[in-house]
């Protein structure tokens, strides 16, 4: 609208200058015949008028075209604003509902403390993990990571848990509940892998038995002697192919112990554009927080983690603490 006000009055002056060169040339040239120079010069004026008529006309088109454009544009991103709206509302309920999927929650049974810690990246997330009361001493527990974080990937976790919830029974043997989710779940990746690791936890013998499909080792914590061991138990990642085998690993729970399990989020992340916070960073943060208590324990953990993470919203964290008092 500017630009067009500018050239009306530019056209405005350069038509009097026309006129007054005109008007002089007139009076200077006054043997002439009269007839002759009027006749030029309404010859001259008839030009001028029609160029500057279709030069306005050319303008006044292409502004009406321009207002047209601007008012679809702004059709279009009130459109766009309330399609983000009703997308982000889905999310949130979501969220809502994947928290009830996977609750984060604490509870005891005899000697026994379970604490289950659940962070999404975004509004949701491809992290699954829980415990299943599968016999009066016996509980069942799945950790479980996909790859990526998002719509897709909590899809997947989501069939996770019902998966799980169905057959916790066969977390009796782990490396065969492993074998079953794999091959139920394959054809459903589409594009995704899976990291798991599953087994059972027997409270009146203190024993523990697990298998593991490429996750992150957890860790035994001696909360009294200061302690740290990794359960270095190896295995391929669900996805890549339908038929795997588990291996399957039996050990004992002395009395103090804390099994640490959760997810990559806790520590591979970037603190900087070059640098990652790591294993040894994370191991580092637990001794300084051993003798917490579980609730304390996970919550300065979370608090070095999002102290140092460039990215806050880079990747679902997840984690399950048994502690034996």
């Amino acid at each position: 609208m500017i630009f067009y006000n500018k050239i009306l009055f530019f056209n405005k002056i350069l038509f009097l200058l026309i006129l007054i060169i005109l008007i002089l040339i007139n009076y200077y040239y006054e043997f002439m015949n009269r007839f002759f120079f009027y006749l030029i010069n309404l010859s001259i004026l008839t030009i001028i008028y029609i160029y500057f008529y279709f030069l306005y006309d050319k303008i006044n088109k292409e502004k009406n075209q321009l207002d047209s454009i601007k008012e679809n544009l702004n059709k279009k991103q009130k459109e766009l604003e309330n399609l983000k709206q009703r997308i982000e509302n889905e999310l949130k309920l979501a969220r809502k509902t994947q928290r009830k999927l996977i609750p984060q929650r604490n509870f005891e049974h005899l000697e026994y403390k379970f604490l289950i810690k659940y962070v999404p990246a975004i509004h949701i997330g491809g992290d699954y993990c829980e415990v299943f009361e599968i016999d009066k001493d016996i509980f069942g527990f799945v950790i479980a990571d996909v790859s990526g974080h998002g719509v897709s990937s909590a899809l997947i976790s989501s069939m996770i848990k019902i998966i799980s919830s169905l057959t916790k029974d066969l977390l009796l043997e782990p490396h065969i509940f492993l074998k079953y989710v794999n091959y139920y779940l394959y054809d459903m990746f589409a594009g995704h892998y899976l990291t798991m690791m599953g087994g059972i936890i027997d409270l009146k013998n203190h024993m523990m038995k697990v298998s593991n499909a490429g996750h992150c080792y957890p860790l035994i914590i001696d909360k009294q002697n200061h302690e740290i061991k990794k359960i270095e138990l190896q295995g391929m990642c669900m996805g890549i192919t339908p038929d795997l085998d588990f291996n399957i690993l039996k050990m004992g729970i002395p009395k103090h112990t804390r099994i640490f399990f959760f997810t990559d989020g806790l520590f591979d992340f970037l603190i900087n554009e070059e640098e990652t916070y790591g294993e040894d960073r994370l191991i580092e943060n637990i001794y300084k927080n051993i003798c917490y208590d579980q609730e304390n324990f996970s919550k300065h953990i979370l608090l070095d983690v999002f102290k140092y993470r460039y990215d806050h919203n880079s990747d679902d964290i997840a984690m399950l603490l048994i502690d034996r008092c």
